[in-house]
């Protein structure tokens, strides 16, 4: 097929308007720069990392990294965070990769929602590993970035999803066990002491010094032993130094089939609802503190972080714990089908 001049020439106009459109909605931009095909983090920075700190107007969140590599939360008394949480927010850095140049011009800046007074920064020592600026989520897909030390306007892909609300990096659940962790568990509460352990090839948990014509009420057992899964406070405060030894209504010493030994000092409290309802609702302070452990982190998180605080459990959590050692003893059952 044979093209005229004027058609080659008509040709020619509509590819360099097309260029032209697709510069235009690029930002009339280069998309080489030394940034993209990058991480935000690498890999290697990871360890060098002491502080991440997150800043939107007036709301910040800023998460320091303890001597002992903890994790925690400034804005809540340096109270350790949740690993978990931690541990996402870095997937996030390490995974988002710089993927494109938008501008090279901080004019552009307010178009894509880039805000100064909004960042996410990371620390090594006093030093800048990274300070971006977070803004809309591109069309295309991914999130318009700017970092602190330039000008220019990026696309990293995939867009992060950050929580400044300082509450939310807390942890919350102080000690999580199944029944299975468990060895032995001694309780005293005022004259009366009593210790259960687990008897392995029966599955069973066997009180000690039981009275020969009683055996073992293990419902009621199984219900105590549930007070330490998923153990979490809805309050928390900070224990005084004067108060540093505690008077408590019961005492709890705990052994793990791993080896850790938790102490506990329990003291009954009238809930701060109930009290204002003259009612007789009450609710629990727990200290916490690891006497023995092989793993010297939790050792670390416990005694450390943990210790020289008083938890507020609500009740329903800690009523089990509450029983007499009578209660757990049932009579022996007798066999009534006899030969004859």
């Amino acid at each position: 097929m044979n093209f005229s001049r004027n058609t080659w020439i008509a040709l020619s106009g509509l590819i360099v308007l097309a260029i032209v459109a697709f510069l235009t909605e690029k930002g009339g931009q280069p998309t080489e720069h030394p940034r993209v095909g990058k991480p935000l983090v690498s890999i290697e920075d990871l360890n060098k990392i002491s502080e991440i700190s997150l800043k939107d107007g007036d709301q910040q969140l800023l998460l320091k990294r303890s001597k002992d590599s903890l994790w925690l939360v400034d804005q809540e008394g340096e109270f350790p965070a949740e690993a978990s949480k931690v541990v996402r927010l870095i997937d996030q850095l390490t995974a988002s990769e710089i993927r494109r140049l938008v501008s090279t011009h901080k004019e552009k800046w307010s178009t894509l929602d880039i805000q100064t007074e909004k960042y996410l920064a990371i620390k090594e020592g006093d030093n800048n590993v990274l300070m971006i600026h977070p803004g809309k989520i591109a069309q295309s897909g991914g999130q318009f970035v700017g970092f602190a030390d330039g000008p220019e306007s990026f696309v990293i892909d995939p867009a992060l999803n950050l929580d400044l609300k300082a509450d939310n990096w807390v942890l919350k659940t102080i000690v999580d066990l199944n029944k299975s962790d468990i060895k032995e568990l001694s309780v005293k509460r005022g004259e009366e002491q009593w210790t259960l352990i687990h008897d392995g090839e029966k599955g069973l948990f066997l009180l000690r010094d039981k009275p020969e014509q009683k055996t073992e009420n293990q419902a009621a057992i199984d219900k105590l032993l549930t007070s330490f899964a998923n153990l979490n406070y809805s309050q928390r405060e900070k224990l005084p130094a004067s108060e540093s030894n505690l008077s408590p209504d019961l005492e709890i010493d705990l052994s793990t089939e791993s080896g850790d030994q938790y102490h506990f000092k329990i003291i009954t409290v009238q809930s701060a609802a109930a009290a204002k309802e003259n009612e007789a609702q009450k609710q629990y302070k727990v200290q916490l503190s690891l006497t023995t452990s092989s793993n010297e982190a939790l050792k670390t998180m416990i005694n450390q972080h943990l210790s020289h605080w008083l938890f507020l459990v609500d009740a329903y959590k800690l009523d089990p714990l509450m029983v007499k050692a009578s209660e757990l003893w049932q009579d022996k059952k007798v066999d009534g089908n006899k030969d004859g």
